[in-house]
């Protein structure tokens, strides 16, 4: 009878535990009709998911870029995404992050640990790491914009892509920021002379601060999203820009002055991460490279558009300078010009200037 017991006790423990632990797991295994899983939360400093798959099996691509979503930078995100989207039969499915993964050079971060899935960054900072990329960045070094297009899009700017494509990032295209005039809270600037003295914000390239270093400003490197809020506070007394962005980020509110004087041309690649085109099929890299070159068309009719519009809104909004002396400008600058022609590969300035 003892040993009877014994025997029904065990079996009623055993029973009892499978019981608590088939209760335990009914919430591990979701049926096809359970809510998916909430989507990670947003990291500081950039970091953001890889590419994931939903309860749909679509396939979630974060795509950034470093201004806000009113920006001529987010339109074109946003084309991308309509583009991959139908493209892919929804098979894939962006999420657009504007100024919220952080600045260029931690986005470049971003594509090469595969934080990031996409992104585009301005060419000037590229150069830090791709010296010869910076010959696009050197004042007046385009005549207009189909001087820049037949350049980026022809043997040199290919010559580019693959450099880039060597430092762990997959360059498809380039976009563009057009080209860029000055703003200040001191004075209009029609010459040179009238840089003198004044703190403009630059990116974080070498052509760039000798050019004002040349002009005889002080120019100071920033991070683009620390801008609008140092000129307000008087840290610096202006930067350079394109029309449009500066409309688009309201810095007429923090800025008196606007001259119009085409000093650079603003360009910037079109990539994804390592990490997620290598998981692409051969077909979707295809489709990937067809968009890029799509959404930078779209990207680049829309810059030109949008640039009449920005300067229509400073001139409502500011003191634009519309006649500035541009060859005052051209002549004085001539020595980074000569400068760098030591530095670049042999012959690039040649090759870009024709």
């Amino acid at each position: 009878m003892i040993k009877s017991k014994k025997v029904t006790w065990a079996t009623a423990l055993s029973l009892s535990l499978s019981l608590v632990l088939s209760a335990c797991g009914s919430g591990s295994t979701p049926s096809s009709n359970s809510a998916p899983a909430p989507a990670p939360e947003k990291k500081s400093g950039g970091e953001q998911p890889k590419a994931e798959q939903t309860s749909q099996e679509a396939v979630v691509l974060k795509m950034a870029h470093s201004n806000n979503d009113k920006h001529k930078y987010h339109k074109g995100m946003l084309e991308v995404k309509r583009l991959i989207e139908e493209k892919s039969n929804g098979k894939f499915k962006v999420e657009v992050f504007p100024s919220t993964l952080g600045s260029d050079k931690e986005l470049i971060e971003g594509l090469q640990m595969g934080t990031v899935d996409g992104a585009i960054i301005n060419t000037a900072v590229l150069a830090s790491m791709i010296p010869d990329l910076a010959v696009i960045d050197m004042p007046f070094m385009f005549k207009d914009r189909e001087h820049a297009y037949r350049v980026l899009d022809g043997e040199v700017g290919d010559e580019f892509l693959q450099k880039i494509n060597g430092k762990d990032i997959v360059a498809l295209s380039y976009w563009e920021n057009g080209f860029k005039g000055i703003t200040n809270n001191v004075r209009p600037i029609k010459t040179p002379e009238d840089l003198k003295g004044l703190k403009i914000r630059t990116m974080e390239s070498r052509a760039q601060l000798d050019a004002f270093k040349a002009w005889g400003a002080n120019p100071t490197p920033m991070s683009f999203s620390e801008v609008y809020q140092a000129m307000q506070q008087g840290v610096i007394d202006g930067h350079f820009n394109a029309p449009d962005t500066v409309a688009a980020n309201k810095m007429y509110e923090v800025q008196k002055y606007y001259s119009d004087i085409p000093l650079f041309y603003g360009a910037l690649v079109f990539g994804f991460s390592p990490a997620t085109w290598n998981k692409f099929t051969d077909e979707e890299k295809q489709m990937m490279k067809e968009i890029a070159i799509e959404s930078r068309d779209f990207e680049r009719k829309l810059a030109q558009e949008e640039e009449k519009a920005g300067i229509e809104t400073l001139k409502a909004n500011m003191e634009v300078e519309e006649n500035p002396d541009v060859q005052a400008f051209i002549d004085t600058v001539k020595p980074v010009w000569k400068q760098y022609e030591g530095e670049f590969t042999p012959g690039l300035i040649d090759r870009v200037a024709e």
